[in-house]
């Protein structure tokens, strides 16, 4: 009888923890369909992020959902292997591509990643947008790690960037590695 009991409540605990990420997914499925996504969606909006996720949602200048997606990067007609994500109008709908080798970086990495993406209106290499893109992402991070400080923890390259990007934004050279930055994806 006991091992019955037993039984049961582990099932419902595991129903309970799938539920929970149905969940999750559901809440952002205007966004994106895929729970890794829907999961930094979540770290993003339980941090400093529910203005990006506003965003995100159809507050801003189309007035359309922006969708998220991982892409493979290799297959696109243009050049973008040197990019983690790129912002692009497709019919009419705004597209966040995440590039698909990340997919099994920590959703807690891909959260700031994509608060940055929602000022970009197009694939332009602008300075002032890529430092107020890369401002957002460092305080987004360091959000990120003041409620979930475990985050850092497994060194990843989405990590090791977004910790450059924090550095650099509390030396106050955002400018500099900004200016880095573009010059290594336009190449």
């Amino acid at each position: 009888m006991l091992k019955k009991v037993l039984v049961i409540f582990v099932c419902m605990l595991l129903f309970c923890a799938n539920a929970g990420a149905d969940d999750i997914k559901q809440r952002y499925a205007v966004i994106t369909h895929d729970k890794e996504i829907a999961k930094a969606l979540y770290i993003l909006e339980q941090t400093t992020g529910e203005k990006y996720i506003k965003v995100l949602r159809g507050r801003n200048s189309s007035k359309q959902p922006i969708k998220i997606q991982f892409r493979n990067f290799n297959t696109l007609s243009y050049d973008h292997h040197n990019l983690y994500a790129f912002v692009k109008k497709e019919d009419e709908f705004w597209y966040i591509y995440i590039n698909a080798e990340l997919i099994d970086e920590p959703p807690a990495a891909l959260a700031p990643l994509i608060a940055g993406k929602t000022i970009h209106g197009d694939t332009n290499f602008q300075l002032d947008r890529k430092i107020a893109s890369a401002k957002i992402e460092a305080e987004v991070w360091t959000k990120v790690l003041q409620k979930y400080p475990d985050s850092a923890n497994g060194i990843s390259e989405l990590v090791n960037y977004e910790d450059e990007l924090k550095a650099a934004y509390e030396k106050g050279t955002l400018q500099d590695y900004a200016e880095w930055h573009i010059k290594v994806i336009q190449n």
